[in-house]
Parts: C-alpha cells; sequence; structure tokens
C-alpha cells in the first residue's frame, strides 16, 4: 500500500498504469484490453498506449501482476518534395517512412514509464528484467512500435482474518415444541421458520416443527417454544 491506495487490488494497478500513460506528454490516447483490438475507435490520436494484465501470482506477502504495455503510433510516409541539386532533402535513416523514428520515440517512452514505476513510486517493484519487443504493421492499422512484458510486484496482506471461512455451513435441526399462556379459545396462529433445509416456511397451526430457527410467531396464545433434537 502507498499514499493510501492498496495496490492489491486489480482496479487499482490498471488504474495506476492508465494514469502514468495519461500524464506523459508524448501518449496522446491511452486504452486497455486486448492488444488486437486497439486503435478501433473513430478519429483517434497518436502515439497511443495500450495496457492489459495477463496474470497474477500470489507469492508469499506479494502479488506478483504479469503487464503488458504497448506503445504504438501509425507509419507516416517521407515526403522528399526537394528538387534539383541545390535543395536536396537528407533523410537520416534509410526507409521511406518513419518506422525507425517511431521506434526510437516509443521506446524512449517505455523507458520513462517503466523508470518511474519501479524507482519512483513506493507501491510497485518490476521483477526480473523487462522484454521489449518491436513491431511494425503487426495489426491491421498500419501500427508500429514497442511491447514491453514485465512481472509488477505489489504488496499483499493476505488478510486472513476478513472473513470466518471456516465455520461449520451445516446446522443441527431442533425440535420446536410451542408452549401456551391463557385459556383457549386462542387465536389464529401464524409461525415462520426455516426448515431443515434452510427454506422459510410458514405453519398455521399450533402443532410441534423440526427446523433450524423460529423466525417469528404470533397468536395461537403461543408464549415461546421448547427445543429437543428432531
Amino acid at each position: 500500500m502507498s499514499n493510501g491506495t492498496n495496490y492489491t487490488l486489480y482496479y487499482n494497478v490498471l488504474n495506476y498504469l492508465k494514469s502514468i500513460m495519461k500524464n506523459h506528454p508524448s501518449i496522446r490516447y491511452v486504452t486497455q484490453g486486448d492488444v488486437f483490438s486497439i486503435d478501433t475507435f473513430p478519429f483517434p490520436q497518436y502515439p497511443l498506449g495500450n495496457v492489459i494484465i495477463t496474470n497474477a501470482t500470489f507469492d508469499g506477502k506479494s502479488t506478483d501482476y504479469g503487464v503488458q504495455i504497448v506503445i504504438a503510433d501509425k507509419i507516416k510516409l517521407k515526403d522528399n518534395e526537394s528538387s534539383g541539386s541545390n535543395n536536396q532533402q537528407t533523410i537520416e535513416f534509410e526507409g521511406v517512412d518513419d518506422t525507425v523514428d517511431i521506434h526510437a520515440n516509443t521506446l524512449s517512452i517505455l523507458n520513462d514509464l517503466l523508470s518511474y514505476t519501479d524507482r519512483k513510486e513506493e507501491g510497485f517493484e518490476i521483477q526480473g528484467t523487462t522484454s521489449c519487443t518491436a513491431f511494425k504493421q503487426e495489426y491491421d492499422n498500419g501500427l508500429a512500435g514497442w511491447s514491453a512484458d514485465f512481472t509488477l510486484r505489489v504488496h499483499n496482506d493476505r488478510n486472513i482474518c476478513l472473513f470466518d471461512l471456516g465455520k461449520s455451513t451445516t446446522q443441527e435441526c431442533i425440535r420446536f415444541s410451542p408452549y401456551f399462556i391463557g385459556s383457549p379459545p386462542h387465536p389464529p396462529v401464524e409461525i415462520v421458520y426455516k426448515d431443515c433445509n434452510g427454506d422459510v416456511q410458514y405453519q398455521y397451526t399450533a402443532d410441534s416443527f423440526c427446523g433450524l430457527e423460529v423466525i417469528s410467531f404470533q397468536g395461537g396464545g403461543i408464549a415461546g417454544f421448547s427445543e429437543t433434537p428432531c
């Protein structure tokens, strides 16, 4: 837990990762979920970031989340509109598009996000090495960039006192026998109780019955019930 935030909770981890991407000055749009569905919204903005938590592992007093972050940009063709020998455009990197530029920029963004998380945010620790993979037009929308896969460790109290999960789920069935006050005739009786299966039942006679508990009763001159094994 850091700054009052319980990062054991899935929502909080996901919100943190989306937040730092939204706060990065070079990322224009942030999504979450299946990486193959990124950039499917109309009028997207670039570069974009996508995050997905792929798995989780409980280990002692910690939770390890498997995280994938994708930073991508739209590939654009390089236009050389110069003509003649006096205005020749020099293209620093070979190629007809800006894929190399995109790879340089998106990898730098990933480094910013991971460095901040590992060294600045007290609630997280990145385990081991981070595997980064460059891609170009891997998806159907002409994107290039990098994907980073890493394990994010957070503290987990693993509190065993929240719920009594070990209590018995079975109750002994009891015979309830009414005892009375006053002399007959008595007004009509209504008894509401849970039967031995835990279902609510209604009884309109003053006879004994088997069940788990009496919920309510009225009329019939009944003052209460004696209890014996059913």
